[in-house]
């Protein structure tokens, strides 16, 4: 496992390509080239580091072999593997269909793009071809899908409100998210707004409830999040300039991202998903993928925007600026974009800038936007300042109050009895 045979193994395992490979095994969907290679580096940082570590018990042993005790031990050092020691891979990853009743994804299908090593590797992980569930299970099953989407309101909605309690819901959670992120791709493919709702709500009971380890499995549903945040089109023409439902969607998605990482506080959940909202931010040729990145930056806190979304502003004022007057970029999209992104950033200057305020710095560091980042800025603390104007002329008065009478009602009878 030393020199060019370790690094040889570093170089075929850690790809784009088998990122998607295994991806498509595991759950049947497809990744995207950015995720798959933002993916590919994250497990080349904990591979790289899960090797030297095996290589130093190995070391350790005075063996020039590396065995099966070796990384056993190395799994049980890191915090992130120790507690799925014995995860079996035939139970964990479920295949596409209702309950699991579907064949095992061909492996032909898989590996005929791939070549090698990878093509290898992609057929060994394949499931095997057996029902991950009982039949008591499957049944439980569709009718839990049956129900989320049924075509009548109210069922649907109390189904997925029971989705918030039923700590049942545990044994059939990686065929829900399996059909969950398949839905969600039938979605964009068929144009149907509805389906991508129906699944974010899903998600959200799940994050609720807490008899159920679904934050240990929302990496897997993330892409799909992720693209009903920054999916690049808006369902419906007729929808660009009003109060329309795909900036509903880009919202309640952008708060379950928020929701489940402040919950989770997994750092390198969080680093995945900076790294896609910053590719995003900087799609220069699609507004609203620009728009859900903004506000996904706005659900991961004032470091995020501070350090992301704040150095990115001079180009996006510009961008704005000028597509203000391009005929291919919507109006509504313009505004949208830059309310929110006032509303996001402005408290955040107001906390990294010290008074007095100068608008040409404000011009200089963040471009066209500055001019009325400074204004509110300014409304910020001149209203805080009220605030605390307001609150200390409240103190002072609660003092004066209480000091107008400091003789107690037992020592005014006792003066009442002297004076008689």
């Amino acid at each position: 496992m030393t020199g060019s045979g370790a690094d040889d193994i570093r170089e075929l395992l850690l790809s784009a390509t088998t990122m998607r490979a295994i991806y498509k095994t595991a759950t049947g969907g497809d990744l995207s080239d950015e995720v798959a290679q933002a993916i590919a580096q994250d497990m080349s940082r904990d591979v790289f580091g899960m090797l030297e570590t095996i290589e130093a018990y190995a070391y350790h042993n005075r063996s020039d072999q590396i065995t099966e005790e070796d990384v056993r031990n190395a799994l049980k050092d890191d915090a992130d593997y120790a507690n799925d020691m014995g995860f079996q891979l035939d139970q964990a990853y479920p295949f596409p269909g209702m309950g699991g009743q579907g064949q095992a994804p061909a492996t032909a299908e898989t590996a005929a793009s791939i070549t090698g090593w990878q093509g290898e590797e992609a057929e060994k992980i394949q499931p095997p071809n057996k029902f991950p569930l009982t039949k008591e299970q499957q049944d439980f099953y569709k009718k839990v899908m049956a129900a989320c989407f049924e075509s009548h309101e109210d069922v649907r909605a109390k189904a997925i409100k029971s989705m918030e309690v039923d700590p049942s819901l545990e044994a059939i959670l990686p065929q829900l998210i399996t059909s969950m992120m398949n839905s969600i791709k039938r979605g964009f493919c068929d144009n149907d707004i509805a389906v991508c709702f129906t699944v974010i709500h899903m998600a959200t009971a799940l994050a609720k409830n807490k008899s159920i380890s679904f934050d240990q499995s929302f990496y897997f549903i993330l892409p799909g999040i992720l693209s009903c945040i920054l999916i690049q089109h808006e369902f419906e023409r007729v929808d660009v300039e009003g109060d329309e439902v795909h900036w509903q969607l880009r919202e309640i998605a952008s708060e379950l991202m928020g929701d489940i990482v402040r919950v989770d506080k997994n750092y390198n959940l969080l680093d995945r998903i900076i790294r896609i909202l910053s590719m995003g931010l900087c799609n220069h040729e699609h507004l609203l993928t620009i728009y859900g990145a903004v506000i996904g930056f706005g659900q991961l806190g004032s470091c995020v925007v501070e350090t992301y979304l704040l150095p990115e502003l001079s180009k996006l004022s510009e961008l704005l600026y000028a597509g203000d007057k391009h005929p291919r970029f919507e109006q509504g999209a313009i505004k949208k974009i830059w309310s929110r992104l006032i509303r996001i950033c402005a408290p955040i200057v107001k906390s990294v800038t010290d008074p007095p305020d100068r608008l040409d710095n404000y011009l200089e560091r963040y471009g066209r936007i500055g001019e009325e980042l400074y204004g509110v800025v300014i409304g910020i603390r001149v209203t805080e300042h009220e605030a605390a104007l307001e609150l200390t002329t409240n103190l002072v008065l609660e003092v004066k109050k209480k000091a107008q009478f400091p003789v107690s009602l037992q020592s005014a009878g006792e003066v009442m009895e002297t004076s008689d």
